[in-house]
């Protein structure tokens, strides 16, 4: 009897140190916070942190605040590997765990990084909302492919910086969503033309954006008479301001 009771006892025990790993993963309620990280490239200057339970993993990729960069300006620091196509799934290694994959929930990109690497969140198709910041300046080819469920990009910048981005192709899933830009275009009022002076050309510009609008763009809101409508009387009021702006203001 004892001899059997000793044998179960170490099929028990050999199983439970399989499972260890995977329970300390899991933890009491799902995957414990902070429960992975590591270098995210070569160069040692990048890393990436996973954190959350399941179904709501967050992965932070940033710059590691344990490296001292030289004196002088590389910004090929701040750029991330390419991590070609591994079969079905990037080889990141945030991507997988032993053979099994990864999902993750939210991703931010932080501060300080400027361009991500190729195939980097390939097939992550439980994205579900993506962090950025003005700092980033290129997204690579199929960095984003297959990621469906994004649908929302918070972007810690302006509209014209975003829109600055070199998004490369196989990126669709960061086309399609709904980008929040957190902070306000720095502006000069009247320069609908975005040439840093208020004249009459920005008048022309302006009043053949109300009949070409998707030729003719404006970087800032162009009501200025305030009657919430866009107009060729928006026009007359900006030429009354260039000529006589003690006179007329611009709402």
């Amino acid at each position: 009897m004892k001899k059997i009771l000793k044998t179960v006892l170490c099929v028990s025990l050999s199983a439970l140190l399989l499972l260890t790993p995977a329970l300390a993963e899991m933890g009491t309620g799902g995957i414990t916070d902070r429960f992975d990280s590591g270098v995210a490239n070569e160069t040692e200057t990048l890393v990436w942190e996973m954190s959350g339970s399941k179904g709501t993993i967050e992965l932070v990729i940033k710059p590691d605040e344990n490296v001292t960069l030289p004196d002088s300006d590389h910004p090929e620091y701040s750029v991330m590997a390419d991590y070609k196509e591994n079969g079905s799934y990037s080889d990141a290694p945030w991507t997988l765990v032993g053979t099994q994959s990864r999902l993750v929930n939210n991703l931010t990109v932080a501060e300080g990084v400027t361009v991500i690497g190729e195939y980097s969140f390939y097939n992550q198709s439980s994205m579900t909302g993506v962090t950025f910041y003005d700092t980033l300046n290129t997204v690579k080819e199929n960095a984003f492919h297959n990621c469906n469920k994004l649908t929302t990009i918070i972007f810690n910048g302006t509209k014209s910086q975003w829109e600055k981005i070199d998004i490369k192709d196989g990126n669709e899933p960061l086309l399609s969503a709904q980008v929040i830009c957190t902070k306000e275009d720095e502006y000069l009022k009247g320069d609908v033309n975005g040439n840093y002076v208020v004249d009459d050309k920005d008048v022309i510009h302006l009043l053949f954006h109300t009949f070409f609008s998707d030729e003719y763009k404006v970087n800032q809101p162009v009501d200025f008479n305030g009657d919430e409508q866009i107009n060729q009387d928006d026009a007359i009021r900006l030429l009354y301001y260039i000529y006589f702006p003690e006179y007329f203001i611009l709402n």
